[in-house]
């Protein structure tokens, strides 16, 4: 009986060493298979959501032009940037190979999520172990931010996707591929170029321990040389750099702006939508280690993370500007980092799935909240799901004008402008006539609609509009807080209005 017994236990760890023997050897390719299978099931609501806000405005509309003028010049026109045009043309090289349709755009968008998902965890494996690198890939895929930008045809997650992938292969010593990869994300986005000053600084940190190889730095020359390139590029046929001349800058000019500035966006992208979890918990795992071993010596990538996040922050407190869709190459470091000192505090490495799972459970929080409506202006846009809040009380009143009142004359400001006038945008399937506030003129003969909501600067005008010309409430569309109002001119109104004017200054005539 207990021969049997002592059998049953061998078979059993027999059984569990191959088991792990199979996960171990299978790791990289386990990981991919979830975090496709995760990327497919984020992407697949959002693959017709018609575009929005800057991705509308600036990469549609400038892939659009690129078709129209084939691709001479290549420059993406709707920017006060001088952002390379890498992605834009791959859009509407596909829409000039697959058909200028919604589906095309989103689909070329989904490859980058599962980019900047494996990049992760390729880091976190290299690190310490594929535990760290899976814990920490879907930490980053559930940050709402990222979920977000996935159903945005946008910059900002392409370039993060490529600037981790830059990272990963740089770790692993794959420094050429590193340097086209960068090359890449830098054709995209030039701030990215910011990730080779951590790089340099890790290795000279080390300088004296051990000889420098600076042959491996040469790579790098690609990026920078493209850039350079580009700019080249850019000014010849703008006539300007990197930055479009009279764009007001928010640079710190004080130490007090430059600390609020700091405060900004330490706060924006470490602590908010739950990320003081990861700080908490690093800290912790971090002072604990350190209480064991005081002369604890951080590892070569790790230092590297930590000096890329300090990097990107000084970066952005230093430009005044700042969006957390900005900084989303930067999380990814932030993730790791502090799961790594999470990881080095727990007693067995297996521990790190529920502290995972938990700050993912927590992360599902921040997606889409429910919102109070909204009482003031509110120009920032949302950072999680809430944009899609805006795009339903959009597509809502672009059905029910163009339905109702396909003749009339629209008055608003952004995004109305391109959700009226380019059918392109997925909104109308005819463009309809419509101006700016600020451009209102009577006419009498016209049925004349204003658009008015508190989500735009160029909503201002048309609130000012309706204080003074006479209105009356056609309809308001709500979703979540989100709102947005139509009043149509009371041209009766609006003719006695005229006429009693008209009367006036003609008496006053001498």
């Amino acid at each position: 009986m207990r021969k049997s017994s002592k059998l049953k236990t061998q078979s059993s760890k027999f059984l569990e060493q191959k088991e792990f023997i199979f996960i171990a050897k299978y790791a990289n390719w386990l990981a991919l298979i979830a975090i496709l299978i995760y990327s497919l099931l984020v992407w697949w609501p959002t693959k017709l959501l018609p575009y929005h806000w800057d991705s509308a405005g600036f990469v549609i509309n400038s892939a659009v032009d690129l078709l129209k003028t084939n691709f001479n010049p290549l420059i993406a026109p709707y920017s006060d940037f001088a952002h390379p045009p890498l992605l834009i043309a791959l859009l509407a090289l596909s829409w000039k190979l697959f058909g200028q349709h919604i589906i095309v755009s989103h689909l070329l968008m989904f490859s980058f999520l599962p980019i900047l998902m494996f990049s992760t965890y390729l880091i976190g494996k290299k690190i310490t172990d594929s535990i760290l690198g899976l814990v920490s890939a879907f930490i980053i895929g559930t940050v709402a931010v990222v979920v977000a930008e996935y159903g945005l045809i946008y910059i900002d997650l392409p370039v993060a996707a490529l600037g981790t992938a830059f990272l990963a292969a740089w770790l692993h010593r794959k420094h050429f591929l590193a340097g086209i990869i960068l090359s890449l994300a830098a054709l995209i986005k030039i701030p990215i170029l910011m990730l080779i000053i951590p790089i340099l600084a890790a290795d000279f940190l080390e300088f004296g321990k051990k000889k420098l190889e600076w042959k491996k730095f040469l790579p790098l020359l690609l990026p920078i040389t493209g850039v350079v390139i580009w700019l080249i590029y850019h000014k010849n046929v703008t006539g300007w750099w990197l930055v479009m001349p009279g764009r007001g800058s928010l640079i710190p000019k004080t130490i007090g702006q430059f600390l609020a500035s700091f405060g900004f966006v330490s706060q924006n992208l470490l602590l908010n939508q739950y990320r003081f979890s990861l700080l908490i918990l690093g800290l912790s795992g971090f002072l604990y280690v350190l209480s064991l071993n005081p002369k604890i010596r951080i590892v070569k990538p790790v230092s590297t993370l930590g000096l890329t996040i300090i990097t990107g922050i000084m970066f952005f407190t230093l430009a005044g500007e700042f969006g957390l869709r900005y900084g989303i190459f930067l999380l990814p470091a932030y993730v790791l980092t502090m799961m790594y000192f999470v990881h080095q505090a727990l007693p067995q490495k297996l521990y790190l799935w529920p502290v995972g799972i938990m700050i993912v459970i927590l992360f599902l929080f921040t997606w889409h909240p429910k919102i109070a409506a909204t009482q003031d202006y509110e120009f920032r846009p949302p950072e999680n799901l809430s944009y899609q809040d805006l795009i339903s009380i959009g597509r809502q009143a672009a059905l029910f004008v163009s339905v109702n009142f396909p003749q009339a004359k629209f008055y608003g400001g952004f995004p109305e402008n391109y959700q009226l006038e380019q059918p392109y945008q997925g909104y109308v399937d005819q463009g309809l006539d419509f101006s700016l506030c600020k451009d209102f003129k009577p006419e009498l003969d016209k049925i004349q609609i204003i658009y008015l909501h508190p989500y735009s600067p160029t909503q201002i005008p048309c609130r000012q509009l309706l204080d003074m010309v006479p209105t009356l409430p056609l309809n308001k569309f709500e979703k979540n807080g989100k709102w947005l109002e139509l009043y149509m001119v009371d041209a009766s109104a609006t003719a006695q209005l005229i006429k009693t004017n008209t009367d006036s200054a003609h008496a006053q005539e001498p």
